[in-house]
């Protein structure tokens, strides 16, 4: 599943598919990690021992942080310890100063800590004290004054002087760091205190000898605002949420929407059983929790776990449906996570608390979301035919926060990678074209290729909308132009481009001999460059060489062949290097002409090619390696009203190449789909730099020609009220060796309009 990314406010770059947990890069190191830390399950234990001044009630809290020092939720509570190292009842508080308790047999010692409750009357003895023995049934109270005489009742507590934990949870998870386990202080249970940490992580039972006072100096840890309801540490720190198959950062949050509906392959199903075991399948642990829907099954069932080893999932319950070998499936999260928009904590990239949740409201146009775009103050939530634009301030929310969600435009996105960012501009493609979006703005740009969404055209190659997903964009700022790469020859990842040139709105179509599954724009020696990713794992800078692929300067890049196979090409004078694996290799002259491959292996001079030639090249063939095809065809001219007196002839100019190149030209009249053939041979110095073969449909340009200027006669002047053909289109085509073709003028004289 192709992933987003998107940085957060401090540098680190997250990524998610929706189908495995969200990632993080730091920028530095040669991997990823899984974003955010998982908290413990288990609770820990406490206990006391020895004489001390730690006295009163205690719960803890362990949680886990990672390298930086991002914390995960906290464990359960442990059970409340009453740390009583002994007890003892109370016959008076004297209304002096010092106090003085009466307990028969105390057996405290000077200096000892304990902490009184109960005593009704003079209520000053009630607190935590450390104490001065006047005998065996007195003891003083240090730095204390009675505030009422004694009326009854009353206890003492001596505390201990070590606190013991038992049952620490710890964590498998290579990212963890080290842990900390906190500590209330006696008397309130809204603020705890780090009160161990540590990177020993594998031990179990672990003690402190931290009385409150020392507490009070550690860290604190709330665990609700002043509120008292908004949560700060026992579900704040969440991990980020798998499901999520977009992500975007705005205002100090990161954002996640979009759902994934897996249906890879097949599955084996059996009545009565809950086992589903997957067949040719890429099921994930984070499909546990999700719902599979098998064809023809009474219901969906849940994914109770997933043993991603054996590829079998198991129901939460056995399946009703009939027994089936092979059938068709689907597995998505809840419906209602179609249309949830998801986000962080404010600066909190990792903690995503499952409060932070918006349900936006379904309609038929925006059932589910396909990306997210941030733009100065709004997060733009696509749908496939339809943008929503949330702003707020500080808290995204519509009820508890500032937050509001609006209807923007009434056409969308296909997903988020087809949605391109220029200044103020964005440009989006979707089920009806390409659309520049500006705000209230909103502007349809692609009726010049509107035969190419025509689901019902089989006469041109239309966009295959099933791989979608698979769709990207890029925008190449040096040329101004808008590429959206998509399917049109029924493969799963995008080999063609739907090209715009910006500021003129022309647009063309780019084919690629490769598979370009993603694109991004990064830069080279300080300027922006375009990268595409292919097959190979390889990544591909667009326009940074002269040729599609290898280096001219390495090794040969065109000759003629001396042996052809039906799948190889030999040339015993060439020096092939050996990084030309994956490029392309074309026959621009000569037999087969037309023809390209792909060179799957190289062995010295031999060319070891991905498929059959069709025309078997010749040894006068030409070949070029890494060389560029391109097609341009004009519109439709209307030869002029007076045929007998202007000659028809098509002229070119363009920049001469130093290296051999050729352009073909062919000359299409009254509309036909096949050009017009040569009645003789002409070469190129008697046809002015162009050159025809009796019967062929090309005529060839040399671009080589000193002056760059071409010039072709198709046909002589003839009498008026001749059937003569009274439309005309000229098509250019050729492959681009080491030189730029550039083509600064094409002229038709005897064309009208």
């Amino acid at each position: 599943m192709p992933h987003s990314f998107a940085e957060s406010p401090d540098g680190l770059l997250y990524f998610g598919s929706g189908m495995d947990p969200v990632m993080r890069w730091d920028g530095r190191s040669n991997f990823a990690e899984t974003a955010g830390v998982e908290g413990p399950s288990t609770q820990p234990a406490l206990t006391g021992s020895g004489n001390g001044a730690i006295v009163g009630t205690y719960r803890a809290y362990v949680r886990f942080l990672d390298q930086y020092d991002n914390p995960s939720n906290v464990s359960p509570v442990s059970d409340e310890y009453d740390a009583d190292g002994a007890t003892g009842t109370i016959t008076d508080a004297s209304n002096a100063v010092p106090i003085v308790v009466t307990s028969a047999a105390h057996g405290l010692t000077t200096g000892a800590t304990v902490k009184i409750t109960g005593v009704e009357g003079n209520t000053a003895a009630n607190g935590t004290w450390t104490i001065t023995v006047t005998d065996t049934d007195r003891f003083s109270l240090d730095s204390s004054a009675g505030n009422a005489s004694y009326r009854g009742a009353g206890e003492w507590v001596r505390g201990v002087s070590t606190i013991s934990y038992s049952s620490l949870p710890t964590s498998s998870d290579p990212k963890v760091a080290k842990r900390q386990i906190l500590r209330n202080t006696d008397g309130q249970s809204t603020v705890y205190y780090v009160d161990i940490e540590t990177t020993n992580l594998a031990a179990t039972a672990l003690t402190s000898t931290k009385t409150d006072d020392d507490l009070l100096n550690s860290d604190s840890v709330a665990l609700f605002d002043d509120d008292g309801v908004t949560d700060l540490a026992i579900s704040r720190y969440t991990i980020p949420p798998a499901d999520r198959k977009y992500l975007v950062n705005m205002l100090g949050r990161m954002f996640g929407a979009g759902v994934v509906r897996y249906s890879q392959g097949a599955v084996i199903v059996t009545f009565g059983s809950a086992t589903v075991t997957g067949i040719g399948t890429e099921f994930t642990a984070s499909m546990e929790g999700r719902y599979i829907a098998v064809d023809g099954a009474p219901k969906v069932y849940l994914i109770d776990s997933v043993d991603v080893s054996t590829q079998a999932i198991t129901l939460s319950e056995t399946y009703l449906g009939a027994t089936d070998p092979y059938a068709t499936y689907a597995i998505e999260p809840v419906s209602t996570r179609r249309r949830a928009l998801d986000y962080s904590e404010a600066f909190l990239s990792e903690a995503w608390p499952p409060t932070n949740s918006l349900d936006l409201e379904a309609d038929s146009q925006s059932n589910e979301v396909t990306g997210l775009l941030r733009h100065d103050s709004f997060l733009y939530v696509l749908h496939r035919k339809k943008i929503r634009r949330l702003t707020y301030q500080s808290n995204p929310s519509p009820v508890g926060g500032d937050g509001g969600i609006y209807n923007a435009a009434s056409r969308g996105s296909v997903n988020q990678r087809c949605a391109l960012l220029v200044t103020d501009i964005a440009g989006m493609l979707d089920d009806e074209g390409v659309h520049l979006f500006a705000g209230p703005d909103d502007i349809p740009v692609s009726d010049a290729i509107r035969a190419l969404f025509d689901v019902n055209d089989n006469e041109n190659p239309s966009i295959q909308w099933r791989y979608s997903e698979n769709f990207h964009a890029v925008y190449d700022s040096g040329n101004q132009v808008m590429r959206w790469f998509v399917c049109l020859d029924g493969g799963r990842y995008p080999r063609h481009a739907l090209a715009l040139d910006y500021l003129e709105r022309r647009w063309w179509i780019e084919e690629y001999y490769r598979p370009i599954a993603s694109s991004c724009v990064g830069q080279i020696d300080g300027r922006p460059q375009v990268f595409l990713g292919t097959n190979a794992a390889q990544v591909l800078a667009f326009g940074a060489g002269e040729l599609d692929g290898p280096n001219p300067q390495a090794g040969t890049t065109r000759g003629t062949p001396t042996s052809v196979g039906l799948t190889w090409l030999a040339d015993s004078t060439a020096s092939f290097a050996t990084d030309l694996v994956n490029a392309p290799v074309h026959i621009v002259d000569g037999t087969g002409r037309g023809q390209w491959r792909t060179i799957v292996a190289v062995s010295g001079t031999r060319l070891t090619l991905n498929a059959p030639w069709l025309t078997l090249p010749t040894t006068s063939s030409t070949y070029q390696i890494g060389g560029i095809a391109w097609t341009w065809k004009s519109g439709t001219f209307r030869f002029a009203p007076s045929e007998a007196s202007v000659p028809r002839r098509v002229n070119t100019v363009s920049k001469p190449t130093e290296h051999a190149a050729l352009m073909s030209l062919r000359i299409l009249l009254d509309r036909a789909t096949t050009g017009k053939k040569w009645g003789k041979s002409v070469g190129t110095t008697a046809g002015e730099g162009v050159k025809t073969s009796v019967g062929q449909e090309y005529a060839d340009i040399d671009l080589t020609k000193d002056d760059g200027f071409h010039q072709i006669r198709f046909d002589s002047a003839a009498p008026r009220q001749a059937e003569r053909p009274r439309f005309i289109e000229i098509e250019l085509a050729g492959v681009k060796g080491r030189d730029p073709i550039i083509i600064y003028e094409l002229s038709l004289d005897g064309g009208d309009q």
